[in-house]
């Protein structure tokens, strides 16, 4: 750390195949090079606070853990990937208030709670794909006001709660295929919602996987008269 460094080549770690830590807070980097983490076998802690970034490149594929002040001071930061990286907790990315792209598919997110994007104001672009997540809590996706595309397609989801994507105001893009929604009374709303607000296509939005005579048929299709649901199902106004 602190030692004013500016930029990081590709393959610069290429022979530190056992290095498990790597420390580069408070310098002056900028750029990193695509490439930059190769060779990096063993990494598991990776600490970036205090530079200069705008955009942190993916290669990390054996990361398991971020440090709760890995991103402190990366205030101009604008994209992050953190694909493929093995990580199973949720990093503190509240720091990253000018985060406009976050990839983070390929990970191992069982459930996405309420906080987990806390202060990304400015995050347009979210993609969640392929993380075995089967869980989304009220309120997850409360601060992401700005957003305008979400991918959490490929995942283990079958339902949503209530009023999940009201506060995204401006969410034009949102894909969901390819993972096993119950098409029930609980998905009344989100298949309205998908009509009203999503019109592009539905192939984005998934298709039932349950119960069997529902099997195969878009969410925006479902509607009341394709069950029989036990309380009257009341639309927002």
């Amino acid at each position: 750390m602190e030692n004013n460094i500016q930029m990081i080549q590709a393959d610069t770690f290429r022979h530190l195949h056992h290095l498990e830590v790597l420390q580069l807070g408070r310098n002056a980097i900028r750029q990193i090079e695509v490439g930059a983490f190769n060779g990096l076998a063993s990494l598991n802690t990776l600490e970036l606070f205090d530079n200069w970034l705008t955009v942190i490149p993916s290669g990390l594929k054996k990361l398991e853990y971020i440090s709760e002040g890995a991103f402190e001071g990366l205030y101009n930061l604008k994209y992050l990937n953190l694909g493929m990286c093995n990580i199973k907790d949720m990093p503190n990315l509240t720091p990253l208030v000018g985060l406009e792209e976050l990839e983070m598919s390929g990970n191992n997110f069982p459930e996405i709670k309420p906080g987990s994007f806390h202060g990304l104001k400015s995050l347009k672009k979210l993609w969640i794909m392929n993380s075995q997540i089967n869980l989304i809590e009220r309120n997850a996706f409360d601060d992401l006001t700005a957003l305008v595309e979400l991918n959490l397609a490929h995942n283990n989801l079958s339902s949503l709660p209530h009023d999940l994507f009201a506060p995204l105001r401006y969410l034009v893009e949102l894909h969901l295929h390819h993972n096993p929604w119950d098409c029930d009374c609980d998905i009344l709303w989100l298949s309205w919602w998908l009509r009203e607000y999503i019109p592009t296509n539905s192939t984005c939005c998934g298709r039932c996987h349950a119960p069997l005579h529902m099997r195969g048929r878009f969410l925006v299709e479902v509607d009341q008269t394709s069950f029989q649901c036990s309380a009257p199902f009341i639309m927002d106004a």
